[in-house]
């Protein structure tokens, strides 16, 4: 009788990896917030407070497509694997840590674009998704 694979299906890791890249991807949005206007005389100035939003907008759509070219890239990554053992689990766990902390740093930019620190609080999370390179079918 043959013996079944050794190490853990990868169907459990991208289903953890879809879920955690759906959830951050949606609270991207979350930073949005819908101006309030209390009078009537206040709602003439919608298309300028919708203007003035243009940062957190602008915060939300780079970070949804980097989040999106992160899946892409973890998709095709996975590709290639068959099995996982217990040290590719707790790369792709720290790989999720950092997509998880996108919304914060997308939230941050889009809050204080004008400080330097929150631009490079962006990039270093847009850096830290970092999972192994897979060569001649192990994972590096």
């Amino acid at each position: 009788m043959a013996q079944p694979p050794l190490g853990i299906g990868k169907g459990r890791i991208e289903a953890l990896a879809d879920g955690v890249f759906a959830i951050a991807m949606t609270l991207l949005i979350l930073n949005v917030n819908v101006p309030i206007l209390v009078s009537d005389q206040e709602r003439l100035t919608l298309p300028r407070k919708l203007v003035e939003l243009w940062p957190k907008f602008l915060a939300f759509a780079v970070s949804f497509l980097i989040s999106g070219v992160f899946w892409v890239g973890h998709h095709a990554q996975l590709n290639f694997v068959r099995r996982s053992d217990r040290p590719f689990l707790w790369m792709n766990l720290v790989f999720l840590l950092a997509i998880s902390a996108l919304p914060f740093a997308a939230a941050l930019l889009s809050q204080y674009h004008d400080q330097p620190i929150a631009a490079i609080g962006e990039g270093i999370t847009f850096l830290a998704p970092r999972p192994g390179v897979i060569t001649d079918g192990k994972v590096a």
